[in-house]
């Protein structure tokens, strides 16, 4: 069920819907998120969050730690926050979230949602051209899975 984020226009930006989508994904997956722990699902969408930004937004919700997250509210903060490339720990992390058992490995899938979901976002070609010259590295198939940390290292 939707948070709301298409009934609540004030949500500006061009990634303002995608993250919107991400948020109703993470609830989907992980259940509802409080004020307090809103940084996880920005990590997981390789934002960095500093103390500064999280307490802002914290005093800017008026509302106790534990009070929910809507989807227009996580837009709004994402199209807030500055977004920097993520550093290989922060992209190790968004990987993993979909990958519970940590084999480094996620579906073909998964790899091309994640690399196209970035601000600064590969296309679909150049992402295949990515897998392309993986496998070529390391000869291995990326025809199922891709091992993100070849991808990564």
């Amino acid at each position: 069920a939707s948070r709301g984020c298409q009934a609540e226009p004030e949500v500006e930006g061009p990634d303002a819907a995608a993250f919107c989508e991400a948020f109703e994904q993470w609830i989907q997956q992980h259940g509802p998120v409080v004020v307090g722990e809103v940084a996880r699902p920005l990590r997981v969408l390789g934002f960095a969050p500093t103390m500064k930004e999280l307490t802002a937004f914290w005093s800017g919700m008026r509302r106790p730690a534990d009070a929910e997250v809507t989807a227009k509210q996580f837009a709004k903060l994402c199209t807030e926050l500055d977004f920097d490339d993520p550093s290989e720990d922060q992209l190790a992390q968004v990987f993993e979230h979909f990958d519970p058992t940590r084999t480094h490995c996620v579906s073909r899938d998964v790899f091309f949602n994640v690399m196209c979901s970035f601000d600064e976002a590969l296309s679909l070609e150049e992402v295949a051209q990515t897998l392309h010259e993986l496998q070529a590295w390391t000869g291995r198939s990326t025809d199922d899975v891709v091992n993100y940390r070849d991808f990564i290292d």
